[in-house]
């Protein structure tokens, strides 16, 4: 969930300037910042402001200018379940879309921003600072996850964001299995979601995400095509750990995630046997960097190569995502 979407079009950096301007207005409405200022709630753009109607969901995949990395149409409108108000769309005068941005509070106390677009003809006219108004004020005094890069972290750090995290965006070219990897395939304890009681699949997701998204799963491992979906089920028949494997826009290219797990052992189980499906495609993974092992998984093994890396970043301390059971994002856009 990169505050401007996984791909190329980056927020703060086609918005960093407005940010900055953000900076010289009052914030203290927002009492997580450090500066005692007020966000600004009008902003002088020839602007109207709307939510995302859902048919027109497929749009924030604008964001995405990969297209190797676009989501299907499909995935994009479970995206925009999560929180259907907190979509917005800028329209010109004449009713023309000029830009997009996702902020769904995803419950009382969370929410995150990405999926930010703008069109070319109007980045030099506050357009993303518009935006970016409408979702704070949709999120309100939520705990706010980003995901930026790098160079991007200083200025979320004078906004009162501070970075937890980072995570790679890894891609693999459909190597071989080494034979030792490819033994894992064959684990008993692996079965399709679909042959294990939902409820505990969704419990155990909940413990990883920290609140239960039980419609989001269904539809995220019950899409047409089907997705490969597998979950790792322990002695006692709990639910240790989960992976989905869904095909992208372009053809023949897939994106692993959600892909939680108790512990690395579990999780390498999981990755293989996703991958195992898709002989010689090309896959792209998520991960964060702070499960050491499971890069060298990643990296030695699968050969995987790392393309880009993005931090984590919220504007309280309290987060408590645990990335040592977090291998792969569904997508930096929705947090998890």
């Amino acid at each position: 969930m990169y505050l401007t979407g996984l791909t190329g079009i980056r927020l703060l950096r086609s918005v960093q300037p407005s940010l900055k301007t953000l900076l010289r207005q009052n914030l203290s409405k927002y009492p997580w910042f450090s500066r005692s200022e007020r966000f600004s709630s009008e902003v002088s753009a020839p602007f109207k402001l709307r939510t995302l109607h859902p048919k027109e969901a497929a749009a924030i995949g604008s964001s995405q200018t990969d297209h190797d990395l676009r989501f299907k149409a499909e995935d994009y409108k479970v995206f925009h379940k999560l929180d259907p108000s907190g979509y917005f769309v800028a329209t010109t005068d004449s009713g023309e879309i000029a830009g997009i941005i996702g902020a769904p509070a995803l419950t009382q106390d969370e929410g995150t921003i990405g999926f930010l677009h703008v069109h070319n003809d109007f980045k030099n006219e506050s357009l993303e600072e518009f935006l970016w108004t409408a979702a704070m004020k949709h999120l309100g005094n939520r705990q706010i996850s980003l995901d930026v890069s790098s160079d991007e972290v200083e200025v979320c750090q004078q906004l009162g964001f501070k970075e937890a995290w980072r995570s790679g965006l890894f891609k693999g070219t459909g190597a071989q299995l080494l034979p030792h990897i490819a033994e894992l395939t064959n684990s008993s304890v692996i079965r399709e979601i679909k042959d294990v009681p939902f409820s505990k699949v969704v419990y155990f997701d909940e413990t990883v995400v920290g609140y239960e998204r039980v419609n989001f799963l269904y539809q995220w491992t019950n899409m047409v095509p089907p997705p490969a979906a597998v979950a790792a089920y322990a002695a006692e028949e709990e639910v240790v750990g989960y992976g989905v494997l869904r095909e992208l826009h372009h053809p023949q290219t897939y994106r692993i995630g959600p892909l939680y797990a108790n512990n690395m052992a579990m999780a390498q189980v999981l990755l293989v046997s996703l991958i195992s499906t898709i002989p010689g495609k090309t896959y792209y993974l998520q991960s964060p960097l702070t499960n050491l092992s499971f890069i060298k998984l990643l990296t030695d093994q699968l050969y995987m190569e790392k393309l880009e890396e993005s931090v984590r970043m919220y504007n309280f301390d309290d987060h408590s995502f645990p990335t040592h059971k977090v291998f792969g994002i569904t997508s930096t856009d929705i947090g998890s």
